[in-house]
């Protein structure tokens, strides 16, 4: 390449010179068409020097012609072998980014087959713990006694939940625990622990469990029963409810022997309600201070419907009969025989009827006004207390409600010192301040029912008094009209 250059930088000046030495040449006139002999000499050594830095021009041009010729084939064979190379690099490099993309996704797919198994390893994990938790609520406290040791060694194992590689130890443990606990308590065993009796004392003894059914007895004898779980309490407690023959036939049993022993199929719900009930006494102190008026209602009212009772029971309401028969005598000029039938029919209508024979001489008018004075003053005697039992069966429920909502209140206070975390404290104070309200009502129902039937009473009284007064006017007046025409 170097060559070439400089071979074309040569003819390059050669034809410049030569276009140079042409142009300054002066033009021939007519009287210069000869020229001179120097001028023709240098002309001839330009021509004969351009010659000759033209062949050797040429002899360059044609060596470097040689030259290009004997290393193109070599420079050709180097640059396909060099195009070779970079194709089968390019391929190499496609392989590689192809095999990138490849390790990326497999990468890719076990990183997620890793979170799988994490995952499910995590859910294994969390099935034994459970099971674990609930193994405690289903054996009970006294059985948790006898599974202290394993359940203890199985806690350890899943204490970790990142730790997998426990994760089949503990899988098999449980398991093994499983069964073996479930064989052992459907086949019946025995084992030593701790119980408590009613008053919390600790008492050691032996166990005997069949399935759900638990039977405890003090190694000292005293204390025996059936197993029950106490709230707040580590360890079970007792229910004495055995009696001496069954002490001895438990006795029997756990000494391998056979005997008879009372079975609770509601596996211990029964012992609890029955141990939840209470006296009626009982019943009545958890109303709190409240409880004293209500039940001085109660009282009240109920002395005033038996009052009632009797006072209404004593009435009476005389018939047609009766007053037809006390005109009769009366027609009769026999006064004495109206007066003495007057005075069987009772109170209070006996009364209003010998007014009205007192005053039979008198007009219509002023007869009517003396017997509707009479009932008038009877009325009070009749309605008497029925106010009273109105206001105490409106009275009583207030009352009731007033003892719920300062129980609630009482039974918030606790909550708000010892929490939520206790679902018996927040039902227990409840259910001890609706008894106001239930005793309320059971004052207040039999106040205002007695209350209704005594006012229908007393109307339906009034009602045929006043009728009888009418017929007893109507009769009166008939007959002392009559007489007056036939006189």
């Amino acid at each position: 390449m170097k060559h070439r250059r400089a071979h074309e930088q040569r003819a390059t000046a050669l034809r410049v010179v030569c276009l140079c030495a042409i142009l300054s040449a002066p033009i021939p006139t007519r009287a210069q068409t000869q020229p001179s002999s120097e001028s023709s000499a240098l002309l001839i050594a330009a021509m004969e020097a351009a010659r000759l830095d033209v062949k050797q021009a040429v002899e360059d041009l044609n060596a470097w012609r040689d030259h290009v010729s004997e290393t193109r084939q070599p420079v050709a064979d180097k640059v396909r072998k060099l195009e070779h190379e970079v194709a089968t690099l390019r391929e190499r490099v496609r392989k590689l980014r192809t095999d990138e993309a490849y390790g990326e996704q497999a990468q890719r797919e076990r990183r997620a087959r890793m979170r799988q198994a994490e995952e499910s390893a995590l859910f294994a994990h969390t099935l034994l713990s459970e099971y674990r938790r609930a193994m405690e609520t289903r054996a009970g406290t006294a059985e948790i006694q006898a599974l202290a040791e394993r359940t203890d060694a199985l806690d350890v194992l899943l204490a970790d939940p990142k730790d997998f590689a426990r994760l089949p130890q503990s899988a098999r443990q449980t398991l093994d625990l499983a069964e073996t606990w479930n064989r052992e308590r459907l086949g019946g065993r025995r084992f030593e622990g701790a119980a408590l009796d009613k008053d919390g004392l600790e008492h050691p003894g032996t166990f005997l469990q069949w399935g759900p059914l638990a039977y405890f007895i003090a190694n000292d004898g005293q204390q025996a029963g059936w197993i029950v779980s106490r709230l707040g309490s580590a360890l079970p407690g007792i229910e004495p409810m055995l009696s001496p023959s069954q002490k001895s036939a438990l006795t029997d049993i756990l000494n391998g022997q056979t005997g008879l022993l009372p079975l609770d199929p509601t596996s211990g719900d029964a012992l609890k309600i029955s141990a939840a009930r209470r006296s009626f006494v009982e019943h009545l102190v958890q109303g709190g201070i409240v409880m004293i008026p209500i039940l001085a209602l109660g009282l009240t009212a109920f002395a005033l419907i038996v009052i009632k009772a009797l006072q209404m029971r004593r009435f009476r309401v005389g018939d047609e009969t009766g007053i037809r028969e006390a005109l009769r005598h009366l027609n009769n000029d026999d006064v004495e025989a109206a007066r003495a039938r007057a005075e069987a029919m009772g109170v209070p209508f006996g009364a209003l009827l010998r007014s009205g024979i007192q005053y039979r001489n008198a007009p219509r008018e002023h007869i009517e006004e003396i017997l509707h004075e009479r009932l008038l003053s009877h009325m009070p005697d009749l309605e008497k207390h029925l106010g009273t039992l109105a206001a105490l069966g409106g009275i009583a429920p207030l009352l009731g409600l007033l003892g719920t909502v300062t129980g609630i209140m009482r039974t918030f206070q606790l909550v708000t010192v010892f929490g939520t975390g206790d679902a018996k404290l927040l039902s227990g104070g409840i259910s001890e301040a609706l008894v106001t309200t239930e005793f309320g009502l059971i004052i207040a129902i039999p106040a205002l029912l007695a209350h209704a039937l005594f006012a229908r009473r007393v109307r339906t009284m009034v009602g045929a008094m006043e009728h009888g007064m009418t017929v007893f006017v109507n009769e009166l007046t008939v007959k002392k009209d009559a007489s007056c025409e036939t006189s």
